[in-house]
């Protein structure tokens, strides 16, 4: 009799490690459908202002990018940024960055793969995740 509630037990531990592992894998199939199957997953550095943080060392910030037919979208984790401070700009078919951080100051450039729309850049500050959509010209 013992050895059926042991069995019984063991049974019902399989099937939450089940249940949980469909759970996971259907989070992680949404989340790879939501930003896109062949997206960089690269690291930027963090451009440290000597003058804000003498002692820090660079950090690395993550960032997507999402392409489309009508342009892309960029994610930029820049957690610790006031949004009056982030300021997005386009030169040619190159996108410039730069924010004040709690790390200190950040810019970064990103490369372009078409002319895009000058006046057409909307950008997105929201829980640390800044948002940039691109449309081509």
């Amino acid at each position: 009799m013992a050895d059926d509630k042991k069995k019984r037990k063991s049974d019902d531990s399989d099937d939450i490690d089940e249940f949980f592992n469909n759970i996971m894998k259907m989070f992680m199939n949404s989340f790879s459908i939501f930003f896109g199957q062949n997206q960089p997953k690269k690291r930027r550095t963090v451009a440290m202002n000597e003058t804000f943080t003498p002692s820090t060392p660079k950090q690395e910030r993550i960032y997507t990018i999402v392409p489309d037919e009508n342009g892309l979208t960029i994610f930029i984790d820049l957690r610790g940024a006031k949004e009056n401070t982030i300021n997005v700009n386009v030169s040619d078919n190159l996108l410039i960055v730069e924010a004040l951080t709690i790390e200190g100051f950040y810019r970064d450039k990103f490369p372009l793969p078409f002319r895009p729309k000058k006046n057409n850049i909307e950008k997105k500050y929201m829980n640390g995740v800044l948002e940039i959509r691109i449309n081509k010209y």
